[in-house]
């Protein structure tokens, strides 16, 4: 039979039509944004942070029946994740399209392995959505789909990085002279009547201080802006000004219109952000209330934002994509340099969890020698460590290797971390690894591979963070929470190794 007159029959046997309810709620940052997708024609379009995404339907190469799953995975997408990351579906629901294996449906285990393999040839990224797009299909029954085929491909082993991977790897911050190039251009240059110049400079002032996404900063209202008068005490001013910004969080979970959180900023960056409110009402009228803005009265797109930090930059020759992510970077590393715990960075970052924080702390070694000067040398710390839940630390040789502690952290199988001291004809009836460094039974190895141990503990953090981010249930997880209290208590078993 001709491959297009089976590809048909099979479209004709499984059948499926997406019901499609005409348009789709999705999430904005902003009131004057459109909450609605229209999901009637050829063409589907939408928009975020002044960046347009479409999905053209007629242009994806796909049989008939996986199009229009592939149209209700991505309605479903619009109503439950940010527009932006929906257009990242669209483009890979083409390029799924462009797989030669993916013409004939149903896909057989073979044929869906090898979209798999195809895909990760290309981007590690396109084999990823492939096996959640697959996944999705077959938790909600859509036909063709089957459990056999979702376990091969789940079982495919693929090289993914940790999403934080490149903050081990590279540290990317500006050094003291640039900060100090990067303050003085803060400082001068802009004219206070130049709007252009006024507005370019309080963009590079506010992400020098609070290090906000472009996305955030594109959603800025005047509004935000909040100023506090309190009477002084000195005659010659009647009263002091303070100045917080609310800004709206990037990442949190939730439907409607971001949360915001108010960041206290400094008198001069709240002084010309009064001013640029004043040129925009002379320029554009007092109906007008984003804070950036273009020439034409629309919001200043989070790409043109991120082009106007770089430039402003460039001249300082900072590391590669020296704008808003590099400042972020630098707000994180200074932080964590100055021994801010994990929650404060997540917090001043905007982050849903620790984990991100912790990258920061591990990527630098500042904290390590602040940490030996406040308590490497405390009697009290010294005192504590010892009262630490787990026991002395031991060597190999004080234990049989039949009482070495050995299993699996996430898929790495550890064995020699350290002994357990319970009778030989007791089973420990805790998970082991997981529980031990918060055992006094059990003894690690002053030679362990706790570093190790550690690793595998943050991947699997991850693991959770990820999948209780998709089903958008992160405040109501508790195994991050447990991981990280486990990650604290090997830490600390580190420590006290090392000082042996």
């Amino acid at each position: 039979m001709h491959p297009e007159l089976s590809e048909k029959a099979e479209v004709t046997r499984i059948g499926y039509a997406f019901p499609n309810p005409g348009r789709a709620k999705i999430r904005v940052r902003t009131e004057d944004a459109e909450h609605y997708v229209d999901t009637t024609g050829a063409t589907w379009k939408w928009t975020d942070s002044g960046t347009k995404y479409r999905i053209r339907w007629n242009e994806i190469r796909l049989p008939e029946t996986v199009k229009e799953i592939a149209k209700a995975y991505i309605f479903h997408r619009l109503e439950s994740r940010s527009p932006h990351t929906v257009g990242s579906d669209a483009s890979m629901i083409k390029d799924i399209g462009a797989i030669e294996n993916s013409i004939v449906f149903p896909w057989t285990t073979e044929s869906a392995l090898a979209i798999l393999v195809n895909l990760y040839k290309r981007d590690v990224k396109l084999a990823i959505f492939f096996r959640v797009f697959y996944c999705w299909c077959l938790a909600s029954g859509k036909p063709g789909f089957s459990r056999e085929t979702y376990f091969v491909l789940e079982e495919t082993k693929l090289n993914i990085s940790s999403p934080y991977q490149s903050l081990f790897l590279h540290l990317r911050y500006v050094t003291q002279e640039q900060e100090i190039l990067v303050l003085r251009i803060i400082k001068d240059s802009y004219d206070p009547d130049d709007w252009h110049a006024l507005r370019s400079n309080v963009l590079l002032h506010i992400s020098f201080e609070l290090a906000p996404r472009p996305s955030q900063l594109y959603a800025l209202n005047a509004e935000d802006l909040e100023v506090l008068k309190i009477p002084s005490k000195d005659l010659a001013n009647k009263e002091n000004e303070f100045y917080s910004l609310w800004l709206p969080m990037a990442k949190k979970r939730g439907a409607g219109i971001p949360e915001r959180r108010p960041k206290q900023i400094s008198t001069e960056l709240g002084n010309k952000i009064q001013q640029l409110i004043r040129l925009n009402e002379v320029l554009f009228g007092k109906n007008i209330n984003a804070l950036f803005l273009k020439s034409s009265r629309i919001r200043l797109s989070a790409y043109s934002i991120s082009v106007c930090l770089i430039q402003k930059l460039e001249p300082l020759n900072l590391p590669t994509g020296g704008g808003a992510t590099l400042l972020r970077h630098h707000l994180g590393q200074g932080l964590a340099d100055q021994g801010a715990p994990a929650d404060v960075i997540a917090e001043a970052m905007g982050h849903n969890s620790t984990v991100a924080a912790r990258a920061y702390i591990a990527a630098t070694p500042t904290i390590a020698k602040i940490k030996a000067r406040a308590l490497g040398k405390n009697d009290t710390y010294k005192s504590i460590m010892k009262m630490m839940l787990t026991g002395e630390i031991a060597a190999r040789d004080d234990f049989d290797k039949e009482r070495w502690v050995k299993g699996v952290v996430h898929t790495q199988y550890l064995v020699g971390i350290g002994g357990c001291d319970l009778p030989a004809q007791n089973h420990c009836p805790k998970n082991p690894i997981y529980s031990c460094y918060t055992c006094r039974d059990f003894h690690p190895f002053a030679d362990g591979p706790h570093d190790k141990v550690r690793s595998a503990l943050e991947m699997q953090a991850q693991f959770f963070i990820d999948a209780a981010l998709k089903s958008m249930e992160l405040d109501r997880s508790r195994v991050p929470v447990q991981l990280e209290q486990t990650l604290e208590a090997v830490d600390a078993v580190i420590s006290r190794c090392n000082e042996k």
